[in-house]
C-alpha cells in the first residue's frame, strides 16, 4: 500500500511540474506574440512613412520639372 501511495505522490509531483512548465511555455508564447505584433506595427509604420516620402519626392520632382519647363 505504501508503494502505491508513493507512486501516486511521485506522479502528482510530475504532473504539477509539467503544468508549471506548460504555464511557462504559454507565457513565453504570449510574449513572442506581443513582440511579433509590435514588429508588424512598426513595419507598417515604416512602410507608410516610406510611401509618404516617395510621394513627397515625386511632388518635388513634379514642381521642379514644371519650373524648368
Amino acid at each position: 500500500m505504501a508503494r502505491i501511495s508513493n507512486s501516486i505522490q511521485e506522479e502528482t509531483r510530475s504532473i504539477e511540474s509539467i503544468n508549471l512548465q506548460k504555464e511557462t511555455v504559454v507565457k513565453v508564447i504570449e510574449e513572442i506574440t506581443a513582440v511579433s505584433q509590435q514588429t508588424t506595427a512598426s513595419s507598417e509604420e515604416i512602410a507608410s512613412s516610406m510611401e509618404e516620402q516617395a510621394a513627397s519626392s515625386n511632388d518635388w520632382r513634379n514642381i521642379r520639372s514644371s519650373l524648368h519647363s
